[in-house]
């Protein structure tokens, strides 16, 4: 989340403490939603994402942000919701539960068919 002008902006491919340039691609009348484009100052917070797919299947969004750091912000994000959006204040929130091990642990699978294959960043494309 970024503000510009006391304008909420959603930028997507950002983690706390980052600054990025980015692409404003939809405009609502209370907030924005934009793109990373690039990275101008990387996090202090930022680690390598040890998975060869982050960035392109979006099921790990913020795995290059530290484990400990994505517990806060998700803390902040709940807190947000029920505050924010529900109106409810003055509640205490139980702590958060880390998963234990941090990764290999999702059980959710999303199948899409197409007669294209799946073509991987590393992969050159023949359009011959």
């Amino acid at each position: 989340v970024a503000h510009y002008n006391d304008f909420v902006v959603f930028v997507k491919n950002a983690i706390p403490g980052q600054t990025v340039k980015a692409m404003v691609y939809r405009k609502k009348p209370g907030y924005a939603e934009a793109r990373s484009l690039d990275i101008i100052h990387e996090s202090s917070k930022a680690v390598d994402a040890p998975c060869g797919h982050f960035g392109v299947c979006g099921g790990c969004k913020v795995q290059n942000l530290d484990y400990s750091e994505q517990i806060i912000e998700k803390t902040r994000q709940v807190e947000d919701s029920f505050d924010r959006l529900g109106g409810f204040s003055g509640f205490k929130l139980d702590k958060i539960v880390p998963a234990d091990p941090i990764f290999n642990y999702r059980n959710k699978m999303e199948f899409t068919f197409s007669s294209n294959r799946w073509i991987l960043k590393n992969e050159s494309v023949d359009k011959g």
